[in-house]
């Protein structure tokens, strides 16, 4: 069976706080398949001041993906079912974005 690589990269408000913003999850599908969602109950006031002048003014502009935490978090496993019976492995550069992808799915 072959493998199908998901590549994944998310934006989270700080080393410490790790409020997670936005998460991004590209298959290596031919076309590729994408996934994206903007969280808007995130604690603004623990962002660092990289995320204020780099990822806090790039948000909003993809429509009708932006929602609330609990919200995203249904709109995530519903994209993921259809990868259920894939050969599926997830990629990622640092590790805090598989914690947040975890964080995601799983905690209440």
């Amino acid at each position: 069976m072959t493998r199908l690589n998901i590549f994944l990269d998310t934006e989270f408000s700080d080393f410490v706080g790790l409020d997670l913003i936005s998460m991004s999850l590209v298959a290596g599908t031919s076309p590729p398949q994408e996934y994206y969602v903007e969280i808007t109950d995130f604690d603004r006031t623990i962002c660092n001041e990289f995320v204020i002048a780099n990822v806090l003014p790039n948000l909003n502009k993809a429509p009708g993906r932006a929602m609330l935490y609990d919200a995203a978090r249904d709109d995530l496993r519903a994209c993921l079912e259809e990868f259920r019976k894939a050969n599926a492995v997830v990629c990622y550069d640092n590790v805090g974005d598989y914690v947040r992808l975890q964080e995601l799915l799983y905690q209440p």
